[in-house]
């Protein structure tokens, strides 16, 4: 096992190897079958944050228009770039990750109508794509782009507008360019479900342009042939936030069914999120990696949005370690992707594997591959992983007891582990807690209040989650595990241990106030961590608010005969118009981040 000092965590590699019966375990029992080499996909975006200023950021998205000055990225700015991303190449090689998704398309594609300026910044672009993949080319690394369906910017807005091509004529000329011009890519992954957010800046724009299931069923097949022809993969992403027919692509069968009708390629690789909904606790596995024997990828998220960023320990060994052997003998699996630094808003500046990069999103990024590419166990992998001056066996204890505290307290398990649906979507097992936001509005609190199971025992056993970071505090002493801070750990739970006192038990004006209070205080300590939002109004009539809610939201996926009378184009319309005229009663940051808000409602 090697040694590790300061920030630069160093990993055990005498086990990498596989003795040669855990070989024929795993070319026996390993799903996905044997024409195809596994692909373990990881993300690259942390390379292009590190010169990253801003205080607010959008992790999921590269900031180009940042990076940029005067139109072009300075040199000294590229030079980091290709600095840091060989580093982060290195180290995720090292782990076991033979695969990477580089964002994005639309930067990678001069297509011939653009304007001359736009040409010139993007030749620019593609040198540094071209140096970027050059590095991943010369460790072994397949290289896969990210793009979403559809991009969009002036010069494609004008010949839309003059009706001399369509939105689908224009984006496979892209994917052609970009496939032509890179013959190292080994496929293109296509998100359809989630665009831009709204602060989203540069010269391109992302909007949903796939709304029925005939559409992404058409737009696939005439995307495969350009494919099929080039021996390259077309991987398609099921991830979807409820908007339009296609909303219920993640989780529904028969939406599923309709947008893969008549597909059957090897080129083909169906791209799923663990769960029916975000990469939240409390998710069954998606039970459709079992319908059909269609090629397809688990994703993964080791950098954990909803979580903390990994400021404080979030560990997925356990979780992740249920869905491998619940796909064990599942023969379409042929491989997983790890997102270790894309998603989210957050003004936690951390970046995985470079600098400043957190212990606890490398330990999830290291044991996810060992977990899903060797099926090692959970504990050996985190034993493996630990810096020889840390003792391994409190390291295990302590990752249990943290795993505790994150589903018993940042969850509710009185309310997280139901199966909650609004119309196409699958509500959060979280709901008030969103990336570095926790929002206490009167509409969080009545909606916990209708479904969590019992009130009492759940504030019981936030207080109870509370008292076992201290336990924390004591092992980390005891093992010398590295990075922990357990006074803002404990100070961010703590006041999440009061939230949830204040969601269920009337404290009147009161115990507002002293929740505000404590908040205020909560800020001048951590100033650049969690904004706790309170608006609360505990003595809002919801007589009629309740049943209203009650009757909209399901407690399973299946549709019911009144989902049809309730949710139709002519309700949407007025849900539309009912979010319109509360929007100011919403948190800011939902008005200008993420997609917008209304898009759901269509």
């Amino acid at each position: 096992m090697r040694g590790c000092t300061g920030k630069s965590w160093r990993y055990a590699t005498k086990n990498r190897k596989l003795y040669a019966f855990e070989q024929a375990f795993i070319q026996k029992f390993v799903p996905g079958g044997d024409s195809l080499e596994r692909i373990y996909l990881i993300d690259t975006t942390s390379p292009f944050f590190v010169p990253y200023k801003k205080k607010k950021v959008n992790w999921s998205k590269i900031p180009f228009h940042y990076l940029e000055n005067q139109g072009v990225i300075p040199d000294k700015t590229a030079g980091k770039i290709k600095k840091y991303f060989k580093l982060y190449i290195d180290r995720v090689k090292e782990m076991g990750y033979n695969s990477i998704s580089v964002d994005e398309l639309c930067y990678m594609a001069i297509l011939d109508f653009y304007n001359p300026e736009l040409v010139s910044k993007l030749e620019k672009y593609r040198g540094l794509f071209q140096s970027l993949f050059d590095i991943a080319s010369s460790a072994g690394m397949k290289i896969f782009i990210n793009t979403d369906i559809m991009f969009y910017n002036q010069d494609i807005e004008e010949l839309l507008l003059s009706g001399k091509s369509s939105e689908t004529e224009i984006f496979e000329k892209a994917v052609e360019n970009v496939l032509n011009s890179f013959p190292e890519i080994e496929g293109i992954i296509f998100r359809i479900g989630e665009s831009d957010g709204l602060d989203a800046g540069g010269d391109f724009k992302s909007r949903l342009f796939l709304k029925t299931k005939k559409q992404a069923n058409t737009l696939i097949k005439r995307l495969l042939p350009i494919f099929e022809k080039k021996s390259k993969y077309l991987i398609f992403r099921t991830w979807t936030v409820g908007a339009y027919e296609l909303g219920d692509l993640m989780w529904n069968e028969k939406t599923y069914n309709d947008v893969f009708r008549d597909i059957n390629s090897e080129n083909l690789i169906i791209s799923m999120k663990f769960g029916d909904t975000d990469f939240f606790r409390y998710l069954r596995l998606n039970q459709l990696f079992f319908l059909d024997d269609r090629k397809k990828i688990i994703e993964l998220q080791t950098r954990r949005e909803y979580e903390g960023f990994g400021e404080f320990p979030s560990f997925v060994g356990w979780d992740y370690k249920a869905y491998r052997d619940e796909l064990m003998n599942n023969r379409s699996i042929v491989g997983m992707t790890a997102w270790c630094q894309t998603g989210g808003w957050a003004t936690f500046k951390n970046f995985t594997f470079l600098k400043n990069s957190l212990f606890w999103n490398e330990l999830n990024t290291y044991v996810s591959i060992q977990i899903f590419k060797n099926n090692k166990s959970v504990e050996q992998t985190v034993v493996e992983f630990a810096p020889a001056t840390v003792d391994g066996d409190k390291l295990v204890e302590f990752l249990r007891i943290s795993d505790e505290v994150i589903k018993e307290l940042l969850y509710d398990p009185y309310y997280s582990a139901q199966e909650l649906y609004f119309n196409r979507v699958r509500i959060p097992p979280i709901i008030h807690i969103f990336w570095n936001n926790v929002t206490l509005t009167s509409f969080t609190l009545q909606f916990y209040r209708a479904f969590c199971r019992n009130h009492m025992a759940s504030i019981k056993i936030g207080f109870r989650a509370l008292e076992k970071i201290k336990d924390l505090r004591r092992l980390a002493i005891e093992g010398n595990i590295p990075q922990y801070n357990y006074e803002f750990h404990f100070d961010t739970f703590f006041l999440l241990a009061k939230a949830r006192e204040l969601i269920y038990r009337d404290t009147g004006k009161e115990g507002i106030k002293e929740f505000k209070k404590l908040a205020k205080t909560y800020k001048s300590k951590h100033p650049k961590t969690y904004r706790f939002y309170v608006k609360l109004n505990n003595n809002e009539n919801s007589r009629l608010f309740l049943p209203m809610l009650k009757l909209l939201v399901r407690k399973n996926s299946h549709y019911r005969l009144i989902d049809r009378m309730l949710f139709n184009p002519l309700t949407s319309r007025f849900y539309l118009f009912l979010y319109r005229k509360s929007k100011k009663r919403f948190p800011k940051f939902l008005n200008k981040q993420a997609m917008p808000i209304d898009t759901l409602f269509r």
